[in-house]
């Protein structure tokens, strides 16, 4: 049986945070969803928690594989997931209780390939909440409620960032273009989220926060993306390659 939506969250090393994110997931007032976590190999008590979750909730799934980073892992849940719609989440965030159905509902209202949402940040050292609205750049986006990049194709890639946790995809859009992260150990989220922007037939935005996306953790690749200055290099030209597929390449 199919949910409305499947729920991906990567999982290494956040014992943490993961209780809070696991309760906003599994709270969400949208109950028709699965939540698939993948355990990547995290040596802290990651996985036993996320058993612990499983085994009170019908609706979580666990799997438990060797290290291989947060695309390969991503792209493990991908290819099992059932639902609609997927959301492809940060295991040391926390989600509004109903982010799911309000994207999911405009989603299904207007036929959306991607729909994005607002967040705000909270700093793991200060515990300061921080406004974000650069995430979204509202001067940039079309006056109509439903756009593609053929609105706004300078733009396209600048509007959102490139993380997925702020989305909520189409999965039969994704299957289309058979969207999958690169196996490599940083920038794999970017390539995925501009690559799927830059082919969508139908993306709106909600104007609201439903994201607290922490910061200055010690669990963040993007703390330490200064040690594989490669990966970015190696995204962009599997991101260059998969447009060019596509024919929305312009150089």
């Amino acid at each position: 049986m199919t949910a409305k939506i499947s729920v991906i969250i990567p999982v290494y090393n956040v014992e943490k945070y993961l209780r809070e994110c696991m309760d906003s997931v599994v709270n969400q007032t949208l109950r028709d969803i699965e939540i698939i976590c993948v355990d990547d190999g995290s040596t802290d008590s990651s996985g036993v928690i996320l058993d612990e979750y499983a085994a009170n909730d019908e609706r979580i799934k666990v799997i438990h594989k060797e290290n291989g980073g947060a695309g390969s892992a991503r792209n493990i849940a991908i290819n099992i997931a059932k639902g609609d719609y997927l959301a492809i989440l940060d295991s040391d965030d926390v989600y509004d209780i109903s982010m799911l159905k309000k994207m999911h509902d405009k989603s299904v209202e207007y036929g959306l390939d991607i729909v994005i949402c607002r967040s705000q940040q909270l700093n793991e050292r200060t515990s300061e909440i921080i406004k974000t609205d650069w995430t979204i750049k509202k001067s940039w986006l079309p006056k109509k409620e439903i756009f593609c990049y053929k609105d706004l194709p300078k733009y396209i890639i600048g509007l959102s960032s490139g993380w997925t946790w702020d989305k909520l995809f189409k999965r039969s859009f994704i299957e289309t273009y058979q969207l999958r992260f690169p196996e490599i150990h940083n920038s794999e989220d970017g390539m995925f989220t501009f690559g799927a922007l830059c082919v969508a037939d139908k993306i709106s935005v909600i104007d609201e926060i439903l994201v607290t996306h922490r910061t200055n953790t010690s669990t963040q690749l993007s703390e330490c993306r200064d040690k594989s200055p490669e990966c970015f290099i190696e995204g962009a030209k599997i991101l260059k390659e998969f447009l060019e597929k596509n024919d929305k390449y312009e150089a």
